[in-house]
């Protein structure tokens, strides 16, 4: 049996991994996506969980709990948890402490290039596209105030990721970069690893000539690389 937590922030490359790591993994292993994902439909749909529509982000997450504690032995799984700034430490800590106790590992997902990892998120929330399966998408946009906004959040949230991650004590946890996942899975799993996944890269050039007004979204960011 095989229980794995991913713990990352948005644009990590998360789905990605979760997606090699049930390719290169035993055949039986479930994806539970993120279902502690506030009202990710499609997630609390993957844990049998019918209804989406909770009072609190408490609920939510003290149904997934149990829903995840129904899931019996020695069925493998796998999901993704999103340490947003918006939910608090205390509700991050509660799902921690419950997957320990559900034997679940622990990945922690980074970029290195964390440029791309915002810029990632701004082109994303511009198209509303995050996941490529056929083609490439070269489409030149221009980002507004809105979604700069955001992609600061997420820049503040890389900043502190660390500091975060250090209140929960997480021993049993592996440390993973998007850029060098092929080596960083090989050596989690002790073998050569597929890469053949049907997750395709979202562009076939960089995500600073996709974005029209670049030197703003950079000046907006405060960014040096």
């Amino acid at each position: 049996m095989t229980r794995i937590c991913l713990i990352g922030l948005p644009r990590c490359g998360s789905q990605y991994i979760s997606n090699l790591i049930m390719l290169n993994m035993h055949s039986d292993i479930k994806n539970l996506a993120e279902p502690f994902t506030p009202g990710h439909t499609r997630s609390l749909h993957d844990t049998g969980i019918t209804e989406t529509n909770f009072n609190s982000y408490n609920e939510q997450v003290s149904k997934v709990i149990t829903q995840l504690q129904s899931i019996k032995e020695p069925q493998s799984l796998i999901l993704k948890l999103f340490l947003h700034s918006w939910i608090s430490t205390d509700e991050h800590e509660r799902v921690i402490q419950a997957l320990k106790s559900l034997n679940f590992q622990f990945i922690i997902i980074k970029r290195k290039n964390i440029l791309n990892q915002l810029l990632s998120l701004g082109i994303g929330l511009k198209l509303n596209k995050f996941t490529n399966f056929s083609e490439y998408d070269n489409t030149i946009v221009e980002l507004n105030s809105s979604i700069m906004a955001e992609m600061k959040v997420l820049q503040d949230d890389i900043a502190n990721f660390d500091n975060l991650l250090d209140k929960f004590n997480l021993t049993n946890c592996t440390i993973m970069h998007y850029e060098t996942i092929k080596e960083d899975l090989s050596n989690f799993l002790g073998k050569s690893i597929n890469t053949n996944t049907r997750y395709k890269k979202m562009s076939s050039i960089s995500s600073t000539h996709r974005i029209s007004n670049i030197q703003e979204v950079l000046t907006f960011l405060k960014y040096h690389e």
